[in-house]
């Protein structure tokens, strides 16, 4: 028995191909079954008929970096379906820094800063573990 089981949804599998209606199936934490039609019972069903179902998605450039400080869940983009974030790619990340674009810093993101009462470079902090 499956611990859940999406029927009728439209799959995007992430190979490029067609997307394709049909059925996934969980145990655990796991994806055990894809396919037009899955067999097999479910602790729960969902009916997905009109709704799509996609491998998680890469937000490249997403400026995330402050965000997560205030929001270390991140409920906004994982309801997005964002599941790997790329942050600190153009030189604007919360580490390292110091100095005055610490200050800047504290000034444009008061609760990020707040949350974490110093941001220092990464060769000192690994220094310390």
């Amino acid at each position: 028995m499956y611990d859940l089981l999406i029927r009728e949804a439209v799959i995007y599998d992430g190979s490029g191909r067609d997307p394709f209606t049909g059925d996934l199936a969980v145990q655990g934490d796991t994806i055990v079954a894809v396919g037009p039609s899955v067999e097999g019972d479910a602790r729960r069903v969902i009916d997905a008929r009109g709704l799509a179902i996609a491998p998680g998605f890469i937000d490249i450039h997403g400026h995330s970096d402050y965000y997560l400080l205030i929001n270390p869940t991140a409920e906004a983009k994982v309801r997005q379906g964002v599941t790997t974030d790329v942050g600190g790619n153009c030189g604007y990340a919360a580490a390292p820094i110091g100095g005055p674009e610490l200050e800047e810093r504290r000034k444009l993101y008061p609760g990020a800063i707040r949350a974490r009462s110093s941001l220092q470079p990464v060769g000192r902090v690994f220094a310390s573990c």
